[in-house]
C-alpha cells in the first residue's frame, strides 16, 4: 500500500500529529533524512518545510493551527542549536528560527498546549532537564514555571487534564537495574505547583 512503499528504507521513522487530520513525518536514513506532512483527509503525502536543526535528535513538534506548528528541543553536541525554538509553516514551506530560546536542554519533550497561544515543555526523560517552561509563540517568551521532583526518577508519563493540570505518574529508578516507581503528582498550571 502507500505506506509500504513511503517508509521503506529508513532506519528511524518520526511521528507528530497535527490538526484537522495531519500528520508530521521524519524520515532518517544514516545522513539522509526527509520531512512530509501526511494528509489523512486526502490520502497523501507531501514534502514539508525542512527545519534549520541540522544533526539535531529527538526534538518534539506540536500543532498551532492548521498550518503552523513549533518545533523544539532535542539532542546535541551543540547546547545552543538544541535549546532552538522553531515555527514552521506548511503552507509558506518555512521554519523560522525564533529569538528566544529553551532554558535548558530537553529531549523528546512533551508539549501541551495552554490557553492563551502558550505551550508547556517538559523534558521526557526528566533527568536531563527538571524544568517546567512555558512557551508563548505569540510574543516569543520562554519562562520557567515549576520543577519535577528532584528524586532521580527517569521517564515519567505525562497526561494533560481537561482543566490543563498536567497529571504525572510512573517512571523508573535505575539503569542496569530499573525499579518501578509507584507515585504520582499534579501541576496545578493556575497555581505553578505540585501536589502528591
Amino acid at each position: 500500500g502507500i505506506f509500504d512503499e513511503f517508509f521503506k528504507e529508513y532506519d528511524r521513522v518520526t511521528i507528530f500529529g497535527l490538526e484537522n487530520n495531519k500528520v508530521l513525518i521524519i524520515k532518517n536514513l544514516y545522513e539522509k533524512e526527509e520531512i512530509f506532512v501526511y494528509d489523512g483527509n486526502l490520502n497523501t503525502f507531501s514534502k514539508a518545510p525542512q527545519y534549520n536543526k541540522k544533526g539535531t535528535n529527538y526534538m518534539s513538534a506540536i500543532a498551532l493551527d492548521d498550518n503552523r506548528y513549533v518545533l523544539l528541543g532535542g539532542y546535541s553536541t551543540d547546547e545552543d542549536k538544541a535549546k532552538s525554538i522553531e515555527i514552521c509553516n506548511i503552507k509558506d514551506s518555512k521554519c523560522v528560527i525564533k529569538k528566544s530560546k529553551l532554558n535548558e536542554i530537553k529531549t523528546s519533550p512533551f508539549l501541551f498546549k495552554v490557553s492563551n497561544n502558550k505551550i508547556l515543555i517538559i523534558d521526557s526523560i526528566a533527568d536531563h532537564s527538571k524544568t517546567i517552561e512555558l512557551y508563548d509563540y505569540e510574543k516569543d517568551i520562554v519562562e520557567i514555571i515549576g520543577e519535577i521532583p528532584n528524586d532521580n526518577v527517569r521517564s515519567r508519563n505525562y497526561i494533560q487534564l481537561k482543566n490543563g493540570d498536567i497529571f504525572i505518574s510512573g517512571g523508573f529508578k535505575g539503569i542496569s537495574v530499573q525499579e518501578p516507581v509507584n507515585k504520582a503528582y499534579i501541576f496545578r498550571l493556575q497555581n505553578k505547583e505540585i501536589n502528591e
